[in-house]
């Protein structure tokens, strides 16, 4: 039954309360363009209403996927069919529709291709001035530090990279000391300790967990690190999200070691300037191979060499901000047109 009463989602009450005060508010100032991002996805049918009402254009923004996600699957027929009208019908509502990175407009692209020419990617970026005032803060000043700044559930888990650590220090066992995998943030994986976990790896003296930080402070750990990890969150590759840190990688001209991420995610980073080494997260002997590269270019003074910080300028938020500030133009020019 709760199913039925979270259609879209959990925030379905607020429809009334929001199309009100939108309402209210277009008497004080009538809009050009109505602009609405999700999730959550009561928001979009809440926008796509008060276009209707308006008669202005909309512009929807899609950060995940609605329908389709395999990483957020609607378990009944029945609701998938009642969450489809919804998607539906805001997309048809739509004048423009933005989407924060290329799986989603793909995935939307098979359902409504009749949209392609409204359908765009407004990627996320980084905020550039943020990162130029963190100071760079070093765990560990004798060995290579690996730094995953973020949480570990379902799909997205640290026993991969653990396995594979465990296979180098088998195979290589001098190098145990040399390498320190630093986790920041929630500190179990399926409720349990992380620690834990590694122990059961064999690697617990080359893993140190830090529990969850202050976004300020995760920031200069990884400003500090020699590489960043990024571990992949779902199967579907057209749907492989771009987590947020990735671009603060960018902003930061990191080294990035991702244990099964999309292609999108990796194509984007080696685009503003990251080097990055993907690996497959069934196979342990070409993580332990990966991490034993990475290792060598540490000793040798390399891994910031492999890096180019000038393509980053293209990724910053601000570049993305112009992105968005001509999608909106052309909406509200298309509206202007239509009462003319």
């Amino acid at each position: 039954a709760s199913w039925w009463l979270h259609i879209p989602d959990s925030f379905t009450g607020w429809y009334l309360p929001l199309l009100w005060a939108g309402l209210a508010e277009a008497r004080r100032s009538r809009p050009d363009v109505i602009f609405s991002s999700a999730p959550t996805w009561t928001g979009h049918v809440a926008a796509a209403s008060l276009a209707r009402l308006l008669k202005v254009p909309l512009v929807s923004d899609f950060r995940d996927p609605w329908c389709g996600s395999p990483f957020h699957p609607i378990p009944y027929a029945a609701h998938r069919r009642v969450n489809r009208l919804l998607e539906a019908q805001v997309v048809r509502r739509s004048r423009w529709i933005t989407c924060a990175w290329e799986g989603i407009r793909r995935h939307l692209l098979e359902t409504y291709p009749d949209r392609a020419e409204s359908i765009r990617t407004v990627l996320n970026g980084f905020d550039a001035e943020l990162l130029s005032r963190v100071e760079p803060v070093r765990i560990d000043e004798r060995r290579c530090v690996f730094l995953h700044a973020g949480s570990f559930y379902g799909p997205r888990s640290p026993l991969p990279l653990l396995r594979g650590l465990e296979r180098l220090c088998r195979d290589e066992p001098g190098v145990a000391g040399e390498v320190l995998v630093a986790l920041a943030g929630l500190p179990t994986y399926n409720d349990r300790p992380l620690e834990d976990i590694a122990r059961e790896c064999n690697v617990g003296g080359s893993v140190r967990v830090l529990g969850r930080l202050p976004h300020r402070r995760a920031l200069a750990l990884m400003k500090g690190a020699d590489v960043a990890l990024l571990f992949g969150q779902t199967g579907s590759e057209v749907l492989a999200s771009i987590p947020a840190k990735a671009y603060e990688y960018i902003g930061l001209h990191k080294p990035v070691l991702a244990v099964g991420a999309g292609e999108e995610a990796c194509d984007v980073m080696r685009r503003g300037g990251c080097a990055v080494w993907s690996v497959k997260p069934e196979d342990p002997r070409e993580i332990a191979s990966t991490l034993m590269t990475l290792l060598r270019l540490h000793r040798r003074g390399e891994l910031a060499g492999k890096t180019r910080p000038e393509l980053a300028a293209r990724f910053t938020r601000e570049r993305m901000a112009e992105e968005l500030q001509r999608v909106l133009r052309a909406a509200a020019a298309s509206g202007r047109l239509r009462r003319v």
